[in-house]
C-alpha cells in the first residue's frame, strides 16, 4: 500500500536576504512528486527566493486534504541533554520543549531577515560554559558574545554539570561508526546545517501545531515510532520527516 499521495522534499536555506531571481544553488528548492492518479505531470523542482514564499506553497499542498509526506534537509533535534542544559522543563518530551522555545525566540521576516545568530548567543548564555558554546560559527569580525567563530571542543561542559556531545545519536549510528556531515552546533561556514536548523525547526513547528493541521500531523519518528505503518490507513494526514541522509530505516524506505 502506498503511504502517501504527495511527496515533498525541501532543500532549506538560512539566507538572510532573498535569493537571486535567477535560480541558484544554496537556496530554497522543493522537489515534488504526486501519485499518478492525482496528477501524471512531473512537476519536478520549484525554486523559491524566500522561506515565507516557500512555506506558503507547502501550506497550499497541506490544505488539499491529501496524504502528504514533507521532508526537510535540516536536523530536527540536538544531542541528548540540550533541553536540560537550557533549563527547559515540563511534561512534554525534550525535543518538543526545544521546538517550542526556538519558535518563541526566532524571528524570520518575509524578506529572509532573521535573528538566528542572536538566538544562538542567547542559548549559549543559558548554558554558561567556561567558553562560549555549544553553538558556534560566525564571521571572524562578528561581535556576538557569547558566540564564537570556532568550535569550543566536545564533549562540551555546561554550567549544570551536564556534557553535550558533538553529534546526535542518529549521526553516530552511521555504517562504520564515523559521523557524516557537520554537527548541528555549527552555524556558519562550509557544510554547516546549524543555521538552517535554527530557522527550520520553528517553520516545521508552526506547520505541525497549526490548529488547522495539528489533528492530522505527525513528526517522524518522534511521534510515529519506527514502524512500517507510521500513519493512519485512511483519511488526510501530514507526515513530517527528515530528508537528510542519516540513519536510514526500513520505515523510511517504504514511505518514499
Amino acid at each position: 500500500m502506498r503511504l502517501f499521495d504527495v511527496y515533498l522534499a525541501v532543500d532549506w536555506s538560512a539566507r538572510s536576504l532573498p535569493s537571486p531571481a535567477r535560480p541558484t544553488r544554496d537556496a530554497l528548492w522543493v522537489a515534488e512528486k504526486l501519485a499518478p492518479e492525482i496528477d501524471d505531470t512531473d512537476r519536478g523542482e520549484t525554486y523559491w527566493r524566500t522561506r515565507q514564499a516557500c512555506l506558503a506553497s507547502i501550506r497550499h499542498h497541506v490544505k488539499s486534504g491529501r496524504r502528504i509526506f514533507i521532508g526537510f534537509d535540516f536536523c530536527y533535534g540536538y544531542p541528548a541533554g540540550y533541553a536540560a542544559a537550557l533549563g527547559l522543563i515540563g511534561n512534554t518530551p525534550p525535543w518538543h520543549r526545544i521546538w517550542n522555545e526556538l519558535t518563541r525566540l526566532v524571528q524570520d521576516s518575509p524578506t529572509n531577515a532573521n535573528n538566528r545568530f542572536s538566538v544562538a548567543a542567547t542559548l549559549n548564555a543559558r548554558c554558561a560554559g567556561l567558553i562560549p558554546g555549544p553553538l558556534w560559527g560566525c564571521s571572524a569580525t562578528s561581535n556576538i558574545p557569547p558566540l564564537a567563530p570556532k568550535s569550543p571542543g566536545f564533549p562540551y561542559q555546561v554550567r549544570q554539570g551536564l556534557t553535550l556531545e558533538q553529534f546526535r545519536h542518529t549521526e553516530r549510528r552511521r555504517i562504520g561508526g564515523q559521523p557524516v556531515g557537520q554537527p548541528v552546533w555549527k552555524l556558519y561556514g562550509s557544510g554547516s546545517a546549524g543555521g538552517q536548523t535554527l530557522l527550520g525547526i520553528p517553520a516545521v513547528c508552526h506547520l505541525r501545531d497549526d490548529p488547522e493541521f495539528a489533528a492530522i500531523s505527525q513528526v517522524w519518528p518522534v511521534e510515529t515510532g519506527f514502524t512500517p505503518t507510521p500513519i493512519p490507513n485512511q483519511g488526510p494526514c501530514i507526515g513530517i520527516g527528515t530528508s537528510r541522509k542519516v540513519c536510514p530505516h526500513p520505515a523510511v524506505q517504504q514511505a518514499v
